[in-house]
């Protein structure tokens, strides 16, 4: 089995609470799968498809597995200034925590290295689940 590692990170990073990916088998490719209760998109054929044959689709991470949240504590801990960290720390506590951290490390002229950070772990994590499922990537 093979898949694109690009159309992996792709689903990692835009799955969500009305998205599922899974990557078909006899296909060789990364499927979404949209709740239709939430979104009105219909998925008839992947669900036969997934109630029929589930041994021929597997799983990919959804955000519950991917940790967002711990991306950015494990980001700032990697910066040398103590300035940006405890400022992007300070930003990550209570509510709205998501729009603060955007807003400090545009402030902190820092985005850049955020953006290349998390690329990376999505990368990552991306090798990682193709690895664990014996799927060669390209």
């Amino acid at each position: 089995m093979k898949v694109e590692l690009d159309k992996v990170i792709e689903a990692m990073v835009f799955c969500d609470y009305e998205f599922e990916y899974f990557y078909d088998c006899s296909k060789e490719e990364t499927v979404l799968y949209a709740d239709y209760m939430l979104t009105g998109v219909d998925n008839s054929e992947l669900e036969e498809a997934l109630d029929n044959n589930p041994d021929n689709f597997i799983a990919l991470p959804t955000k519950f597995e991917i940790h967002e949240y711990k991306m950015m504590k494990d980001f700032v801990a990697t910066l040398n200034s103590e300035l940006s960290r405890v400022k992007l720390y300070h930003s990550l506590r209570g509510k709205g925590a998501f729009r603060r951290f955007k807003n400090t490390l545009y402030t902190l002229k820092l985005e850049q290295a955020w953006y290349s950070y998390k690329d990376n772990r999505y990368e990552q994590m991306a090798k990682e689940w193709c690895q664990e499922n014996n799927i060669i990537w390209y």
